[in-house]
């Protein structure tokens, strides 16, 4: 038998098969819900439904998901996996991995039948097939989301190796949903014609194949460190401790600001089929805008490393809200000037969207060190309802908007059977489309500006903060060494 290969980072705790496996697992769950993001718009627009019908059902499956992340979020952090029978034979040991070993095929299960909405069904019929199956994908994304993004925290108890892992998979997430959202545009454009339910269908195969490694690999080395009984609090004591922690709240507010209006996400298919006249078109900035967003990478690593993290990323929004103004004064009537903008702003947007991530973790570990209590699960159940909520909402206010500007409804399978059919738009629909792909942005953008005036967590302070999670400084000791008094 093979021995195994020295970590070369003696610190750390994982090697480099788990980590491998962990970015492969998490990618491919994450390029399953951007099914729905890219895809979700899109087939409602082409199945004839009513627009303001959908984005009631929306809000409402929103409310309901919102009950659900919390209660779930609470029950990892509660609940042993290993007092779970089921839960134990399907998923092994460990405290968060368990979760998502046991139901991670379910989640691609529900996301192909939300797509495999008989288009023969009455329009009401419709609306109420994609509530059901639109509140049991948010349920199974929950149920796989928090164990995956909780687990973070158990896999590793370096915080070096920590933001190493959490910086890597960021990188990959970027790249592979750059490359992957336009490829899956594509083959729905006219130039190829697929269904959209067949390539959600075709996807979610690949994507299930592609979570199976972090089933098998990856293991969490620090579950001790959070499975004592001391550690198990009550509901009420968890959501005390999440109201006290204001930079978690604040950084889940401005993301899910900024996300709710990027409303243009979800049709620019229609932006560039009815604006240009060819729905491949604004496919070329996302292809183009790869070697540019590798870039942003790496320098926001390298800005948020040497300055404070927050005030990178004010300064990178405020930069993004310029750009986002410039593109919609000057408008859609030149291609090249309009693509050249669109691969320009996506610089800014990557480094904001990089800087959050690293923010994410530092408020995680403010929160434990302020009230003594480790919430990971709940905290990323929140982060989880943030990341479903906000193209959901999106999504929603765009359709609105785009029936409130008289948008025709459509019945087709994909942009070839538009064509076929020379189904058209009235000029109205057209300034609507404008408005919701390049104007509710600055919105979201401007306000995400405004609450990042009031963040300010400093990285040095949770560097200490860390050391008395892990118990290798008292809390006096801490108290001489912050930059101010976080109580």
């Amino acid at each position: 038998m093979n021995e195994p290969k020295e970590n070369k980072f003696i610190d750390w705790r994982t090697t480099k098969r788990e980590r491998i496996s962990y970015y492969i697992g998490d990618n491919a769950k994450t390029l399953e819900g951007v099914l729905i993001q890219t895809f979700m718009t899109t087939f409602l627009l082409l199945s004839g439904v009513n627009l303001m019908a959908v984005a009631t059902v929306t809000f409402i499956v929103k409310i309901i998901d919102a009950l659900d992340d919390v209660i779930f979020g609470y029950l990892v952090d509660k609940l042993k996996p290993s007092q779970i029978r089921l839960i134990v034979k399907l998923g092994g040991n460990g405290k968060y991995l368990p979760w998502y070993r046991a139901t991670f095929w379910i989640f691609p299960l529900v996301t192909v039948m939300l797509f495999q909405m008989p288009q023969g069904m009455g329009e009401w019929a419709k609306v109420a097939y994609f509530a059901v199956f639109y509140l049991l994908y948010d349920l199974t994304y929950t149920i796989i989301d928090i164990p995956m993004n909780s687990a973070i925290m158990t896999i590793t108890d370096n915080p070096i190796e920590r933001n190493a892992i959490v910086t890597n998979k960021n990188i990959i997430t970027m790249i592979m949903s750059l490359l992957a959202a336009p490829l899956m545009f594509f083959l729905i454009t006219e130039n190829v014609g697929m269904s959209v339910k067949n390539v959600v269908l075709l996807m979610s195969v690949i994507f299930v194949v592609l979570m199976l490694p972090l089933v098998f690999v990856t293991k969490e080395h620090n579950v001790n460190a959070t499975v004592d009984e001391e550690d198990r609090y009550s509901l009420k004591d968890m959501l005390v401790g999440l109201k006290n922690n204001k930079y978690l709240l604040l950084l889940l507010a401005i993301t899910m600001i900024h996300g709710c209006f990027l409303t243009g996400d979800s049709i620019g298919l229609f932006v560039s089929y009815y604006l240009y006249g060819n729905s491949s078109i604004l496919l070329i900035p996302a292809l183009i805008s790869i070697i540019p967003a590798l870039v942003a990478q790496k320098v926001s690593e390298v800005l948020c490393k040497k300055y404070e993290v927050f005030r990178v990323c004010l300064f990178v929004q405020i930069i993004h809200l310029i750009f986002r103004i410039v593109i919609f004064i000057i408008g859609y009537g030149n291609i090249v000037v309009h693509i050249t903008l669109l691969i320009l702003v996506g610089i800014p947007s990557i480094m904001f969207f990089m800087a959050t991530q690293y923010m994410i973790l530092d408020c995680i570990e403010y929160g434990q060190y302020k009230s003594g209590m480790e919430c990971a699960g709940i905290s990323f159940a929140l982060k989880s309802f943030v990341n479903k909520v906000t193209p959901s909402v999106a999504s929603s206010l765009g359709l609105i908007v785009l029936g409130f500007f008289g948008w025709v409804s459509i019945q087709a399978e994909s942009f070839a059977e538009i064509a076929e059919k020379n189904i058209t738009q009235p000029a109205s629909a057209l300034t609507g489309l404008w408005i919701v792909n390049a104007g509710l942005i600055i919105i979201g953008v401007a306000l995400s500006v405004v609450l990042l005036f009031f963040y300010r967590l400093k990285k040095s302070d949770v560097e200490v903060m860390i050391r008395v999670n892990k118990g290798e400084m008292s809390r006096d000791e801490a108290q001489a060494q912050l930059s101010h008094s976080y109580y």
